[in-house]
């Protein structure tokens, strides 16, 4: 029986999602508003502005939205046809479609920001300037389901294509990696079994992990 492809390789477990860590790891690291852990393997899911580690999609997309409702509030859409509607949003989202090929960080950010644009544009526009059929109801209704089963897509898309940088890290996967541990016991001292094991410990096994990943590292270069 074939195993689904998580973009891992055979064997690998993923990351655990965001409602997984806050139940089973509680206080297990992860900065707010970060949405990812911020060592540098996951960088560039992050920005850092003024050097705190914020969501790359999210930021960007929250930049993007409020362009996109002001350029819908200035264009006077009664005189474009549905199809130009359409298409015109279509070719804003096309750079997010295409992120999942090309890994590259800016690109990224200039992706992200678009995806705000034209949801912004995208959502103001259809519910409130254009009436391309009737009954009204039905087609904001449409615009709504449109966007949902776009949304589903890339979403899908991405998480096909995209792998988790946790995935054959040498200090583990998030939260109970050696990077993390420090913090995951840290705020879990109550716990029976997690509070007994010395921080300073953690930090001497997470310091001969990562020596260990180096000289791996050299002896695959050498």
């Amino acid at each position: 029986m074939s195993k689904p492809d998580n973009g891992l390789g055979e064997g690998l477990a993923p990351m655990p999602s965001l409602g997984e860590m806050r139940r089973l790891a509680p206080g297990s690291g992860m900065l707010r508003w970060a949405h990812h852990p911020h060592c540098k393997r996951h960088d560039h899911h992050l920005v850092r502005p003024f050097g705190r580690p914020l969501c790359l999609g999210c930021t960007c997309v929250a930049l993007g939205a409020p362009l996109g409702i002001a350029a819908a509030c200035a264009i006077s859409w009664q005189s474009w046809p549905m199809a130009q509607w359409v298409v015109f949003h279509l070719l804003l989202i096309l750079p997010t479609a295409l992120q999942p090929l090309w890994q590259a960080k800016r690109f990224k950010i200039f992706a992200r920001t678009l995806l705000g644009f034209a949801s912004g544009s995208y959502l103001v526009s259809g519910l409130f300037c254009v009436r391309y059929f009737t009954p009204v109801w039905l087609f904001k209704a449409a615009v709504l389901f449109a966007f949902g089963a776009m949304l589903k897509l890339l979403l899908a898309w991405r998480n096909r294509r995209t792998a988790d940088p946790c995935s054959n890290c040498p200090l583990g996967i998030f939260p109970t990696c050696e990077w993390n541990l420090p913090r995951l016991l840290a705020a879990n001292a109550h716990d029976a079994v997690l509070g007994q094991i010395p921080i300073h410990a953690i930090h001497s096994a997470a310091g001969i992990g990562a020596n260990s990943a180096h000289a791996a590292t050299n002896r695959s270069i050498s």
